[in-house]
Parts: C-alpha cells; sequence; structure tokens
C-alpha cells in the first residue's frame, strides 16, 4: 500500500521543501512567533508524520541532491536543510553514503553563505 502512495508523498514534500523557502531578499534569521516560522514548524511535523512512505534515508537523499543542483540558490539550499533536519533522526546510523557528505559540505560552508543556511546547516548537525 505504501509503494501506490510513494509518488504523491515524494511531491508532497517537494511542495511543502519549496514552500518552506524564505524570501531571497530575507536577511538574517526567522524570529521565533513569526507565522511563517510556525508554518514551517507545521511541515516539519508533517513530514515526519508522512515520510515512512518513502523513506528518510531516501527523503535525505533527495534533498542533499537538490542542494547540489547547479545554480541552487540560498533560499533553496535553507528549505532542502531544512527537510533534511525533519528526517534526519530517522536516518539510520548505517547508513554511510549521503550523510558523511553531507557533514562535509556542512563544515565547508563559504563565509560568505546566509546566515539562514548556515543556521539551518547547524541544526541539522545537532539531529
Amino acid at each position: 500500500l505504501t509503494e501506490l502512495f510513494r509518488p504523491y508523498v515524494e511531491r508532497l514534500i517537494t511542495a511543502l521543501c519549496r514552500h518552506c523557502q524564505m524570501e531571497p531578499d530575507y536577511e538574517g534569521l526567522i524570529e521565533d512567533g513569526d507565522e511563517f516560522k510556525d508554518f514551517r514548524l507545521k511541515v516539519s511535523d508533517l513530514i515526519k508524520d508522512v515520510v515512512f512512505i518513502v523513506g528518510s534515508s531516501s527523503c535525505f537523499r533527495q534533498m542533499f541532491i537538490n542542494l547540489q543542483a547547479p545554480g541552487v540558490t540560498w533560499d533553496a539550499s535553507e528549505a532542502a536543510l531544512f527537510v533534511m533536519q525533519a528526517v534526519a533522526k530517522n536516518v539510520l546510523p548505517t547508513e554511510n553514503e549521503v550523510v558523511p557528505k553531507v557533514v562535509e559540505a556542512i563544515l565547508n560552508v563559504p563565509e560568505n553563505t546566509h546566515i539562514a543556511v548556515k543556521y539551518t546547516s547547524v541544526l541539522l548537525l545537532g539531529e
């Protein structure tokens, strides 16, 4: 039955990732109490509720692929990291293909990277 719903959940997660993107001209971090922050927390909960259908590792891998897309913007990167953070606890500790690459990429983030990307990266590492 999960195979039946897999493509729909994959599209849902992709759409949620897109809707979680901050405005490209936004500077700084989202403040506590901001409606957008509340929305993102609800999105995170929803992703956690449905990710079992596609698999956390699969979702994590897809978001990492999105991060590596040519010309990816900071806001798209931050949103992908946000989704990765939502599923990170469910990625098996034995997963040694994507996780080390993600950690390496985060540790090598350029100094001029948007603060929101850095912040979400640190939160992801904390998971």
